[in-house]
């Protein structure tokens, strides 16, 4: 039960994140900025960090209080990866969006550049993340 416990504390915010990215791409539209370029980047990096803090999430989840590995990394950029391809088709449903193969490349994006954020050694992002945390991966 005590692992149980430990696997639903560690898979809920990636749970709840992903949830947050399905409610974005369930809006028709979203404010934008007057400039078209800034619109474009604003919009744009908004997807990439969405899907850095899953993947950071996610791989957080996976190494379930172990060292971070390869394994993980690249567990969590599958997932990152399937979750945005899942949510382009999503968006295709939605009035007023569609679906983006540059935005999911973008999103991949994000989720490798998160990773490399949270396995890089003294780290862009803290370890208190989770217990156990390197800063490398193994």
């Amino acid at each position: 039960m005590k692992r149980f416990h430990h696997a639903a504390a560690s898979w809920a915010p990636v749970l709840l994140w992903m949830g947050v990215i399905f409610w974005f791409s369930a809006q028709p539209s979203l404010p934008g900025l007057p400039d078209p370029t800034a619109d474009h980047f604003l919009k744009k990096g908004g997807h990439a960090v969405g899907y850095a803090i899953l993947a950071v999430l996610t791989a957080r989840a996976a190494r379930s209080g172990r060292p971070l590995s390869l394994r993980h990394a690249v567990l969590a950029t599958l997932i990152a990866a399937a979750y945005a391809l899942t949510d382009e088709f999503h968006q295709s449903l939605v009035p007023g969006r569609t679906p983006s193969a540059y935005d999911w490349s973008v999103d991949i994006g994000g989720a490798v550049i998160g990773l490399v954020a949270y396995a890089r050694p003294g780290g862009l992002i803290p370890p208190g993340l989770g217990s156990r945390h390197t800063g490398d991966l193994q």
